[in-house]
């Protein structure tokens, strides 16, 4: 007779434990990756195991050793599973670690071998039994015990070796969890109980999914998290699923759970209510998406007016700001899993306290924007100053004293194979809360050094071209060496190069950009103050910074036009900026009256549509040395 005690309590815990963590990773929207399939496996492994084991014990009480031979097999079953438990274990770690190569090939190699050879030998000891009942009692004990020390050895010695590819908290829980169950089994065998065995493989599994697994869903809002809503979009479209959104984002509150308890409440049944087997997701920044399924509601249409309507009423009681988005899946989104920056997208265009059903411009405004995005990304890592798709355009200016164009403006533009010519309000802002604007303005210095050198070759007198840059790449380390370096290998004179900034708003950068202008000062190089008259002007900090020239908006030539207490007051501005040795620069001349008032308000340069729109920077040239027309 078998020589180990057994209870079928062990395994019956275990396949209840098993089967509740299946219900929970395939229903609540764990990610599907190949780590979900091991572990998928892994579950599936340890139910077949504890089955066997348990269903091998009952006969063998019964038939004692009269025990048929098919029911050996379900012993031989039991020990396969463990012995497969183990394997997909070890290679789910080399995977987490990241392992590869001849290493990976070693542990691969070692795992399916493994699990072969003691399945074999597992089912010639168990036929062997069948034969000779004596040798019952020692047939699974030395080759189990054997399994158990090959696999555990894999394991930790993954663990060990590649523990700096593990977070230290993961690292030592994992370790201290497979040495527990080594000790575990260890004192159960000097007991002689079989019963926690098939448990005791469960808690590696369990620990796996509780560190690396968890639930995207918060019992308390009812809603799942961000990345169960990219796994829903996912296998949806997959599935080639329809699906429908209702997008809210509450303004007062910063995440669902931060919500009030009734309004919670509120939430629920407003969705519950309304749509069949919807589900909520949380977002950031107090998002919610809402999604349900075309095939559960047969109009979903008058499902998204229901949603509409009920949550008129919910705001007529709550009253926080708020956009509602309203859509359709797309192929073109879905492919991508684009519907996070879809939606921040649009909420950069809808006004707040508005309804927005989406629209196929929409999505071909996004798209547009997401290439646009993917060029300025490769423009950015290439770093190429040469970069055909940057154009350099400038903007000639009028010098009042010399009545001469002497100098311009460097302009940027982009010209990209699928959307043509792009003008700057199309690209700059993206470029800059991406992080791209720089390597880009490097681009544009370097080009319009290289013109100005083909200029000076060809004895054309250019006092300077200025290029703009940002507060924020001022802040950069390397900022004043990035753009020396630029105009030294043209090999053109600093004196050539200007520079334009816009006031900062932020006093703890006053320090910095005087900083930052006295370097490249020291080189020659000019600096202009961009937008004089845009809402914030500190005037004492702008005297502080050494500038040269100080550029009047053309909001300050505007109003300078609607009265004479208005021109007065530009004048004024003007005239003590002349007294602290600035000159002055008026931007967006476009007429003879603005020329005529401008030069009446002690303008030194003036630049705008009257003397030239922007123009490709290779027709400069005709621009310099001439006379005005409009003063000749």
């Amino acid at each position: 007779m078998e020589q180990f005690a057994y209870s079928p309590i062990g395994d019956v815990l275990t396949i209840i434990i098993t089967c509740v963590l299946l219900t929970q990773i395939t229903a609540g929207h764990t990610k599907r990756n190949s780590g979900y399939t091991y572990f998928l496996q892994m579950i599936l492994f340890i139910i077949v195991a504890a089955l066997s084991n348990m269903i091998y014990y009952v006969a063998l009480t019964a038939y004692g050793s009269r025990l048929p031979m098919g029911f050996h097999l379900l012993n031989v079953l039991h020990y396969i599973g463990l012995f497969a438990v183990q394997s997909l274990n070890v290679l789910y770690l080399a995977r987490l670690v990241s392992l590869h190569g001849t290493p990976l090939q070693i542990i691969r190699t070692a795992s399916y071998s493994g699990l072969i050879i003691f399945s074999v030998l597992e089912f010639a000891s168990n036929y062997l039994s069948f034969i000779v009942p004596s040798l019952m009692g020692l047939r699974s004990k030395r080759i189990s015990v054997f399994a158990f020390v090959l696999f555990i050895s894999l394991i930790l010695w993954i663990l060990i070796t590649r523990r700096s590819r593990i977070v230290r908290l993961v690292f030592n829980r994992l370790l201290i969890t497979y040495l527990f169950c080594l000790l575990v089994l260890s004192i159960q065998g000097r007991h002689g109980q079989t019963s926690f065995t098939t448990a005791i493989y469960l808690l590696p599994v369990l620990q796996l999914i509780h560190f690396l697994h968890p639930t995207p869903f918060d019992a308390e809002s009812g809603a799942f998290d961000e990345s169960a809503f990219k796994n829903t979009i996912t296998a949806s479209y997959r599935k080639r699923e329809k699906l429908f959104f209702a997008c809210l984002h509450l303004y007062d509150y910063e995440d669902i759970r931060n919500f009030p308890d009734e309004m919670r409440f509120e939430i629920y049944h407003f969705y519950s209510d309304l749509v069949r087997r919807g589900e909520l997701f949380r977002l950031q920044q107090g998002r919610m998406i809402l999604v349900f399924k075309e095939k559960y509601n047969r109009d979903p249409e008058a499902v998204l007016q229901r949603i509409v309507d009920s949550f008129q009423k919910l705001y007529g009681q709550y009253h926080a700001d708020f956009r509602v988005i309203l859509m359709e899946s797309a192929d073109s989104l879905s492919e991508k899993n684009h519907y996070i920056r879809f939606i921040n997208f649009l909420e950069e265009r809808i006004p707040k306290n508005d309804f927005h059903r989406v629209t196929e411009q929409d999505i071909q405004d996004f798209t547009r924007r997401q290439y646009i995005l993917k060029q300025l990304d490769d423009i950015a890592s290439k770093q190429d100053l040469e970069d055909p798709r940057v154009l350099v355009y400038c903007q000639p200016v009028y010098n009042v004293t010399t009545k001469i164009y002497d100098t311009a403006e460097a302009l940027m533009r982009l010209k990209l194979p699928e959307t043509g010519l792009l003008f700057p309000d199309q690209f700059i802002a993206l470029s800059e809360s991406h992080g791209y604007i720089h390597a880009m303005s490097l681009i544009l210095l370097n080009k319009t050094c290289q013109t100005i050198r083909e200029l000076m070759a060809q004895g054309k007198m250019i006092k300077r071209v200025s290029v703009n840059f940002s507060i924020e790449q001022l802040r950069l380390d390397s900022f004043c060496e990035d753009v020396v370096r630029v105009i030294r290998m043209n090999d053109v004179p600093f004196e050539k190069i200007a520079v334009e900034l816009t006031e900062s708003q932020n006093e703890t950068d006053f320090e910095m950009v005087r900083d930052k202008i006295r370097q490249l000062k020291e080189y020659g190089i000019t600096f202009y103050l961009d937008d004089f008259g845009t809402g914030y002007s500190n005037m004492e900090r702008i005297m502080e910074l050494p500038f040269d020239i100080i550029k009047f908006d053309r909001s300050m030539v505007i109003e300078s036009a609607q009265s004479k207490n208005s021109e007065f007051m530009v004048n004024t501005f003007a005239d003590m900026f002349r007294k602290l040795d600035y000159d002055v620069l008026y931007e967006g001349v476009e007429d003879e009256s603005d020329e005529i008032r401008c030069i009446r308000m002690l303008a030194g340069y003036l630049q705008g549509y009257k003397y030239s729109r922007p123009i490709e920077i290779g027709k400069l040239v005709n621009f310099l040395s001439s006379q005005a027309k409009t003063t000749a």
